[in-house]
């Protein structure tokens, strides 16, 4: 089985003037924060950080599909 979901999430990024240093987060999902040197690389670690969410946290899922249950496919060809 194969399940595949889409998601219009936008990050918010944070500049640290000092150190140079970007921070992004999603307002929505608590936990999804990570930083980088640049946008780029804050944005990259954020969907990995996302996804480590998404894959390890049952809640996170819950609320993915009670806020967008339009966004979901189910594929059963793939069941063995």
């Amino acid at each position: 089985m194969e399940i595949k979901f889409k998601l219009d999430l936008r990050p918010v990024f944070i500049e640290d003037k000092k150190s140079g240093g970007v921070t992004a987060y999603f307002k929505d999902f608590e936990g999804a924060i990570a930083e980088g040197e640049t946008h780029e690389e804050a944005i990259n670690s954020l969907a990995l950080t996302f996804k480590t969410m998404v894959l390890n946290e049952p809640e996170v899922m819950k609320q993915i599909i009670e806020s967008n249950p339009q966004s979901f496919t189910i594929d059963m060809n793939h069941l063995n």
